[in-house]
C-alpha cells in the first residue's frame, strides 16, 4: 500500500529541485517547518520533534523518510491525534473549504476549480482550465 499513496522524495527533487524548499518554508518563524512527532527519533541526530525538515534529511538516503498518515500504524495515527490535534481532513472537503473563502475573496464561485460529485456519489472537483480571470476591485472605506 505505501507505493501506492506514498511519493519518492528522491524522484520528486529530481523533477522540481526548487518546490522542496518552497514547501517546507514556514512564513511565520522564518525557518522550515518541523517535524511536530518524535515518529523519527530512531533516525538519530536532526530527527527530533522540533527539529527542522531539511532537504537533506527527506532525500538521497533518507528518501521515503516522510510517510503519509494513511500508511502509518492506527496506534501512531491515533497518538498524533491526541499529541498535535492532528485530524484526517480529506482533499474535497480542504477543497469545499478554499472555495468559500475564494467566493468570499473574490465575489464569485468557480474561481479555481468547480465543485462535482463523480457517478459514484464522491465529490470531487474539475479544475479551471486557462488563465485565471482576477477581477479589479477597490476596498471600500469603512462606514
Amino acid at each position: 500500500m505505501s507505493n501506492e499513496v506514498d511519493i519518492s522524495e528522491n524522484e520528486q527533487l529530481e523533477v522540481h529541485p526548487t518546490v522542496f524548499q518552497k514547501l517546507l518554508f514556514d512564513h511565520t518563524t522564518r525557518k522550515n517547518v518541523f517535524l511536530a512527532t518524535d515518529s523519527y527519533v530512531d533516525l538519530g541526530e536532526g530527527y527530533l520533534p522540533h527539529d527542522e525538515i531539511t532537504i537533506p534529511k527527506i532525500t538521497g538516503e533518507h528518501g521515503l523518510v516522510l510517510r503519509p498518515r494513511a500508511i502509518k500504524s492506527r496506534e501512531e495515527q491515533t497518538k498524533r491525534s491526541r499529541d498535535m490535534a492532528e485530524v484526517f481532513t480529506s482533499s474535497w472537503t480542504c477543497n469545499a473549504q478554499n472555495n468559500l473563502v475564494d467566493d468570499a475573496w473574490f465575489g464569485r464561485k468557480h474561481v479555481f476549480d468547480t465543485e462535482m460529485t463523480d457517478a459514484d456519489g464522491n465529490p470531487s472537483w474539475i479544475p479551471t482550465e486557462g488563465k485565471i480571470a482576477f477581477i479589479e476591485w477597490t476596498i471600500k472605506p469603512m462606514e
